[in-house]
């Protein structure tokens, strides 16, 4: 085993061993104020706590040597839990931890994120909905020929209830930049998702870029995925 993939199976270990205690300890904080049905509707408007399954397509090229470009394809599942939770009435945190559902080495993944929610607007009537603004940090090993970084992000989610049981939600989130790789990227997400019930399903896309090489070139990676997961809202 190379020393990347044993790295990155003490972090899955890690990760999991962490995981329990970070939600436990962001709802007991989310707990800490009365359970009125204010509460409960800022909750229904803002909070989520997902579990879910991902299948994603990439296709993109990768820097070989000093300056020569490979293309590539691949595919891979992903497991990922993603927690946002709101502390007080404008401030919560969320939580984004995502592991590659082995298929061979290669597609080995690893990432985690963490920051800070910001509610910007909620409302109420007919269709009731949240828009919050997020800022944070993250890393990622594995997969990606990017992978092995640190990077901070920053994001947006808008969600609507057009009844009780269906929410509609989009989701955008931007890296600037990056440290820890030979080429610092540039790396944006889009997401789209509905639910009913506690059954959400959604499509995600993503665009990384990066420069770098002798001589310099651009490249870049295109993917685009499905999942199906369990959301508590």
């Amino acid at each position: 085993m190379s020393r990347g993939a044993e790295l990155a199976n003490r972090s899955i270990v890690l990760l999991r061993f962490l995981a329990p205690i970070v939600v436990t300890s962001a709802f007991v904080a989310g707990s800490a104020s009365a359970d009125t049905p204010e509460r409960r509707l800022r909750e229904h408007l803002l909070d989520e706590v997902r579990m879910g399954l991902a299948a994603n397509m990439a296709s993109g090229s990768h820097l070989v040597g000093v300056g020569s470009r490979e293309r590539y394809h691949l595919v891979s599942y992903d497991l990922q839990l993603y927690i946002t939770r709101f502390i007080t009435r404008r401030w919560g945190i969320n939580i984004d931890l995502t592991f590659d559902l082995p298929v061979d080495r290669e597609s080995l993944l690893v990432r985690g994120e963490a920051g800070a929610d910001l509610a910007i607007a909620t409302w109420t009537g007919k269709m009731p909905g949240s828009w919050i603004v997020s800022a944070g940090v993250g890393g990622d090993l594995g997969r990606y020929w990017y992978a092995g970084r640190g990077y901070p992000y920053a994001s947006t989610r808008l969600r609507v209830w057009p009844t009780s049981k269906i929410s509609l939600q989009a989701r955008y989130l931007a890296i600037p930049v990056s440290i820890g790789t030979a080429l610092p990227t540039w790396e944006q997400r889009m997401e789209l998702a509905t639910s009913y019930s506690l059954f959400q399903f959604g499509l995600r896309a993503s665009w990384v870029a990066a420069t770098g090489g002798d001589p310099s070139r651009v490249y870049t990676q295109q993917e685009i995925g499905a999942f199906v997961a369990l959301a508590v809202m």
